[in-house]
């Protein structure tokens, strides 16, 4: 940039009657040289927020992440470009682990569960953001059901499709009320309801912890 590499000569020249004057002479030419910076990032920034907006494709993210990249070479510590690089990184994974998202739900729909154990425990190490909490519970999932040699029941299947359509509550309220003809039935949807509040905390369920109460008598 001409105008700074001439405010930096000016600030260290060797002739002191030819340096600035006073600090506030060098903030302010530092200021007129940043303004223009400034304007330029913050616009590119607007464009990219916009966008973002929408649904888009990898390429199309992958142009964005590129401006805000470019954003950043002008201001590294920028807190909102960095935030959108996060944002955008996130997309991009999420796009990345989307076809093998639907191979696991369909091994669990069809009670695979090895499989979707598999599927999933791959995902996780790949996943980013809000589908990282996704892939973590149908894991734990596809874990309990695996470990009790479940089926899959009409009530199971249809709390799975819930959770893929981030209706969790209702996922539990489901498993709480229905197919609950047995002690082993019940205890298992208890469990799998159990784990969707580790996941989201937001969520509160009485009967699991009063199903650890239970057993934990019952052991005394």
């Amino acid at each position: 940039l001409p105008r700074l590499q001439a405010v930096c000569s000016k600030a260290a020249h060797s002739n002191l009657k030819l340096r600035y004057r006073s600090i506030s002479d060098l903030r302010k030419d530092l200021a007129d040289v940043r303004a223009p910076l400034e304007r330029e990032r913050n616009n590119l920034l607007g464009r990219v927020t916009d966008r973002l907006r929408r649904e888009l494709s990898k390429d199309e993210l992958n142009q964005l992440l590129d401006s805000v990249d470019q954003a950043l070479s002008m201001d590294p510590g920028h807190p909102p470009a960095r935030q959108a690089r996060e944002l955008i990184l996130d997309r991009l994974s999420d796009l990345e682990v989307a076809a093998d998202l639907d191979a696991a739900r369909i091994y669990l729909e069809s009670g695979s569960w090895t499989r979707a154990v598999a599927v999933l425990d791959d995902l996780r190490a790949r996943s980013r953001g809000d589908l990282s909490t996704l892939i973590s519970l149908l894991l734990d999932w596809a874990k309990l059901l695996l470990d009790h040699e479940a089926r899959t029941s009409t009530e199971i299947a249809d709390a799975i499709a819930l959770t893929f359509d981030a209706q969790w509550a209702d996922a539990a309220q489901l498993l709480l009320t229905t197919g609950l003809q047995d002690d082993r039935t019940r205890t298992l949807h208890l469990l799998l309801a159990e784990r969707i509040t580790a996941h989201a905390p937001d969520i509160l369920l009485l009967r699991p912890p009063l199903y650890r109460l239970e057993v934990a008598l019952t052991a005394l």
